[in-house]
């Protein structure tokens, strides 16, 4: 009995500190003025696990969106947005071929718009404080390598207006690599 507890226990403790790293495709829904756009960008996660569900959890990411007038090609809106954030994620028994998780980031969000033709062109920059809960599944394609999806909200300050804007629906697919002993 005390021979399989302590197993268990040297097994635990081989779990925690174990680093994941993600990169994928990034898909955001944005509400504009009137009508919600697809924003395209990526995404970049790392995960530090400090108990065997539990990890310090940071993402880098930017997503890109560009319209250009019909009737003229001068005038051009372009639009990118990039996030820094951290947080803690959980997820779920790691031995399983799916493995369901959920996070709450919070950071900081950059938004960079140009608006005109290329002569006389308007850019505006801000910067706002940002929280993104969400959640996806890790499906098992090899012993390391697992295909991750993710679904989140990003809700940030005002960028450009004095009202807090409608979440950033965001869609993620992409690879995720489990460094282990």
């Amino acid at each position: 009995m005390v021979v399989c507890l302590g197993s268990s226990a040297a097994a635990m403790a081989q779990e925690e500190g174990r680093f994941e790293l993600a990169a994928g495709y990034s898909n955001a829904v944005i509400q504009h003025d009137f009508d919600r756009v697809n924003y395209q960008g990526w995404t970049i996660e790392g995960d530090t696990y400090v108990r065997p569900h539990i990890a310090i959890a940071g993402l880098v990411d930017a997503v890109y969106w560009t319209f250009t007038v019909p009737t003229t090609q001068e005038v051009v809106d372009s639009k990118r947005r990039y996030g820094v954030l951290g947080g803690i994620r959980v997820a779920g028994e790691r031995d399983r071929s799916i493995v369901p998780f959920a996070h709450i980031l919070a950071g900081i969000a950059l938004e960079h718009s140009t608006l005109g033709p290329s002569g006389a062109r308007l850019d505006l920059s801000d910067s706002a404080f940002a929280l993104q809960p969400g959640g996806g599944v890790d499906v098992r394609i090899l012993r390391r390598w697992w295909v991750r999806t993710s679904l989140a909200a990003r809700v940030s300050g005002a960028q450009h207006s004095i009202a807090w804007h409608y979440p950033e629906w965001r869609f993620g697919a992409g690879v995720a690599y489990r460094f282990q002993p």
